[in-house]
Formats: structure tokens, sequence, C-alpha cells
């Protein structure tokens, strides 16, 4: 291989890394293009003690990407926070609960809200950090009585599905230009410049090079600017300092755009506003049967505040669900046989058995249930 051979190579392995995006375990992933219905993507790979995992997107140039919604609000109460984690079956700092009269500036780091040297709550994208850093200072702020009220309004801006939609929308307008740019880019790193080096030498392929730049460069200020329409309170740039330290990233500029711009959203008015309604249904089981057959260490109450959110979480969700896709028992019923030999399955994952147990093994502490006769 010639050192034009390597170079091409090294584009095309930039291209790659770019199409897995790192979601925390907070947030739902979904594969997003624009005009077109999307779809949960499931991960790969873990890393971190599952703190994070990794999706693989559409790797095909203008492709859209992929977006990550808020699994749920964090363990919020009237009372105070509970700062362990989900999965976590120690706090991150040995202790709980975390009252509301111990915060005294929460901000965001990443998609962490810390409170001096100790992290308070996570979600599944900056924006939302931002945005729970503020919740948790206005809780703070608050009398006691008025911040019960305080957490619905915020389950109810978290389930809107309609403001989910036109987020979408106006994504899907910002992604078309980008996606344009990117195939046009992608045809002139893949295409054209391997040509012409081949044909031309480096002096032959200068028209190339010089008319990705451009385009490279069209790629990260339509994207900065863009990023700023659909998340104004965010600065965007850590995206653009990518596509310009990594140009074939700029390729990926729409897919960028989405990975932060659904946190504010719940995953599951996300899935009403975005997907297929089978798909959104199926995401609304999955939901509803784990908030009603924990894992132990998993959502199980750690304390006053987690036994609170999780009471209020699941009045919220069972309610929204219900309103949206219909009574709770056409969601929770048995699933279809994969088999004659299947004799009982789990209400949780849904796994079938064709022998006689008495949990599952994908879910401890989850009994199994006999199909019917």
């Amino acid at each position: 291989m010639n050192e034009y051979g390597a170079i091409l190579v090294v584009l095309v392995l930039i291209y790659l890394i770019e199409c897995v995006a790192w979601v925390p375990r907070e947030g739902v992933a979904f594969r997003c293009r624009a005009d077109r219905s999307w779809t949960v993507a499931e991960s790969f790979l873990s890393a971190f003690a599952g703190r994070w995992h990794a999706v693989a997107a559409d790797g095909r140039p203008g492709s859209g990407g992929i977006a990550v919604g808020a699994r749920g609000l964090p363990r919020l109460s009237p009372e105070g926070v509970c700062a362990r984690a989900p999965g976590e079956t120690t706090p991150r700092d040995g202790r709980c609960f975390v009252p509301y009269g111990e915060i005294r500036a929460p901000r965001a780091d990443g998609v962490r809200v810390v409170d001096g040297g100790r992290t308070v709550a996570a979600t599944a994208t900056a924006e939302g950090a931002a945005h729970l850093a503020k919740l948790i200072g206005d809780l703070a702020r608050s009398r006691a009585n008025e911040r019960e009220p305080m957490l619905d309004a915020e389950m109810a801006r978290l389930l809107d599905a309609r403001a989910a939609r036109r987020r979408a929308r106006l994504w899907n307008r910002c992604a078309r230009p980008l996606d344009s740019g990117g195939r046009l880019l992608a045809f002139l790193m893949f295409v054209a410049l391997p040509v012409a080096l081949f044909f031309g030498g480096i002096y032959g392929a200068m028209p190339a090079i010089v008319a990705a730049a451009l385009v490279a460069l069209a790629q990260i200020g339509m994207y900065a600017v863009l990023r700023r329409r659909l998340s104004p309170t965010v600065p965007g740039a850590d995206g653009a300092w990518t596509m310009a330290l990594t140009p074939p990233a700029a390729i990926r500029a729409a897919d960028l755009l989405a990975r932060d711009a659904f946190g504010m959203h719940h995953a599951l008015a996300l899935g009403a506003a975005t997907c297929r309604p089978a798909e959104a249904r199926v995401m609304a089981s999955q939901v509803i049967r784990k908030l009603r057959h924990p894992l132990d260490g998993d959502d199980a109450p750690c304390c006053a505040a987690s036994a609170w959110n999780r009471s209020f979480r699941t009045r919220w969700l069972e309610a929204w669900i219900e309103r949206t896709h219909g009574p709770l028992s056409g969601l929770l019923g048995a699933p279809s046989r994969e088999s004659h030999e299947a004799v009982a399955y789990c209400p949780r994952c849904l796994q079938q058995y064709v022998h006689a147990a008495e949990e599952c093994v994908d879910c401890p502490g989850v009994r199994l249930r006999a199909f019917e006769a």
C-alpha cells in the first residue's frame, strides 16, 4: 500500500468511528432519518461498568444518525434527591439521599449534574443536564409545598409528545441540507480524491482536496448555525471542533446535530412522535413491564426519595401510556407462543421457556408465568 492508500484508509476509519455514538445509560437511542419513521437502536457494546453504551448509526452518508431521548426523570422528590445512579448497588459517594438543604449551586458537567464535588443526578444529554441543574436549583430554593407541583410540571413537559414532534420536524428541516452536504463530501473524499490521486498524484488531486475542504467548511458553518437554532442555551462547539479536526466527521454533521437535540424529551414521547405506532406500543409495553417487575439493584427503592420518585413516575407513566396507547391490559398480556413446546414466559422480558422454572434467568427475582392451556 502506498501513501495515498494509507490516507484513504485513515479517512475511512475516521468516518466509521464517527458512525458510532456513545449513549449514557440514562438515555434511549433512536436511529433517525429525515422524513422517515425512527426506530429504537440497540447497543452492541457497553463500557465503564455499563455507564455508556455504543450504538451504530446507519453508515451510509446522508442517512441521518442517532438521537438520544431521556429514559425518564431522575430520582427527585419533594424532600431531596437520590444520588444513586440506575444499576448501581451503592451510591456514588456512599450516601443515597441528598436533601435540598445541602444543595448549594448545582451545575451541568457533561451529562451529569454536580454540586460541589458530588454528582447528584445524571441524564441523557448535555442540554438535558443543563435543564436538570436549573430544575434542581429551583427545587432547592422553593418551599416544600411548591415542589410536588413543580415535579408534576416537569413530567408533563417530558411527556409532551407534541413538543417532541415539533422538535423532530425542526431537526428534519435542519438535517436535509447537512445530509446533502454530507453525501457530496463523501463523494469528494472517497471517490473523487482517490481517483485523482491515482491518476494525477498529489498535484492532480488539488482540485478535489480544495473542493472537499470548502464543502467541509460549509458543513461546519451550517452545523454551528443550526445547532444554535435547535438548542440556543447549550453551546455546540464540541461538534464543530470535531469536524474541524477530523474532516470526515463533517459527513456526519446531521448525526452530530441529532445526538444532543432530544434529551429534553422522554423516550416514550419521542417514540410516539417519530416511530411507527406498533414500535411505540412495544416501547410502552416494555416500560410498563419494567415498572411492574423491577429488578433488585435496578429500580428498587433505596431511600425515601427513590421510593417516592418511583411511585410518582409509575403514576405518571401509566396514566400517559393508557391515554396514548389504550388500556394497560392490552400491553401486559402474554406473548404469542414461539412454539407449541413453550410452557411459561417472563412477564418482564417476555423470554419463553420450554421447561418448568420458577424465575427468569435474565431477570433475577421475577417469577415466570404459565401460558394458558
